[in-house]
């Protein structure tokens, strides 16, 4: 209970703070002016790069000025400074996800500790309860939590060292949620589990539970658009029990999948088809020929897309209607997408 209540008050203190600040910038610095910083002399301030930085506010409209999405960034920059956000929500599983960025000429400025920039990002999609988390992945992929945060109204404040991808997303007992999923299929899944999947709304591949749940057998199919496919069943008897190889050096949610015929190990592998957007979902005997497949959790429920990389291109595996097999396809929002769920053991906690 004290971290709870230890996390709720360090939440205040950053609303509280960041109410503050947006108070005061929006009195000092009206949209679209720059303004001198509050320092003794009222000189403007100078960068690491020497460069003159004054305190400038801006207003950006991802999806247009009709839109109800708006971006507004407020600090320390360049003179001269061009800003830009885009929309790569279509990008991302989370709630909302915007590539915010601030050039100095040709050069990208970032601010660093020193000089943090108000941001404040109002999008519909933000719920009114502010169960969410705000995440900031920099161009290696890496992802870091922006812990002080303020939400309200559809809007998500903070201040920020550097700019590239933020990604709004489901709230703290959700990510714990996908931690303790994959942990859990990693320690359970040499001893294989229990697979099964759902299908999805045709309209926008999303989850559909009414749909399922189908297994599949473990058989090859051929001939399906010029792929090949795992044959799907209703039948949860029929269905094969999937293996699950990770190790330390894979991220939490990737793993080596393979079945199990007469003590062989039998490899799941995504390939591409002579169609580039097909790809086949195949079982090979061969370990050098295995691929490398990750899963990704939906925001509110245990289901997951699984996905893997061939020859560059990604594919989630979904559903072929006719015939009816699990086969590898580009979008992850096709008709047939499959929303996997694992079968895990739960652990039995002593009671002293």
């Amino acid at each position: 209970m004290r971290n709870v209540i230890k996390k709720r008050m360090a939440s205040a203190i950053c609303a509280f703070s960041l109410l503050f600040s947006s108070v005061y910038n929006i009195i000092t610095f009206p949209i679209g002016t720059a303004a001198e910083p509050p320092v003794e002399d009222s000189s403007a301030v100078k960068g690491d790069s020497e460069k003159e930085m004054t305190y400038q506010s801006f207003e950006l409209y991802p999806n247009g000025e009709e839109a109800d999405q708006v971006i507004t960034l407020d600090g320390l920059m360049p003179n001269g400074a061009a800003v830009d956000a885009v929309d790569v929500s279509s990008d991302y599983e989370g709630i909302a996800a915007y590539d915010i960025t601030i050039t100095d000429g040709n050069t990208e400025f970032q601010p660093g500790e020193g000089y943090p920039i108000l941001v404040e990002i109002s999008d519909p999609a933000i719920p009114e309860n502010g169960n969410v988390e705000l995440w900031h992945i920099l161009d290696n992929g890496e992802r870091e939590q922006v812990e002080c945060v303020s939400i309200e109204g559809g809007k998500i404040s903070f201040f920020a060292t550097g700019f590239s991808v933020y990604e709004i997303v489901a709230d703290a007992v959700q990510t714990q949620d996908v931690e303790s999923i994959f942990s859990k299929i990693a320690k359970q899944g040499e001893n294989g589990l229990n697979v099964s999947y759902y299908g999805s709304v045709a309209a926008n591949g999303s989850l559909d539970t009414t749909k399922g749940p189908y297994y599949m057998t473990g058989t090859v199919l051929t001939g399906i658009k010029g792929r090949e496919g795992l044959e799907k069943t209703t039948n949860a008897s029929e269905a094969v029990k999937f293996y699950f190889e990770h190790d330390e050096n894979l991220n939490e949610n990737q793993f080596y999948i393979y079945i199990l015929k007469n003590d062989t190990k039998y490899y799941l592998k995504m390939y591409k088809s002579a169609t580039a957007a097909r790809g086949g979902l195949t079982l090979d005997a061969d370990e050098d020929n295995k691929s490398l497949f990750t899963f990704e959790k939906n925001a509110s429920t245990d289901h997951m897309h699984l996905s893997a990389v061939a020859e560059g291109t990604k594919y989630y595996v979904i559903e072929n209607d006719s015939p009816v097999a699990v086969v590898g396809y580009t979008s992850a929002t096709d008709k047939g997408t499959a929303w996997f769920s694992i079968e895990l053991e739960q652990e039995v906690v002593e009671d002293y």
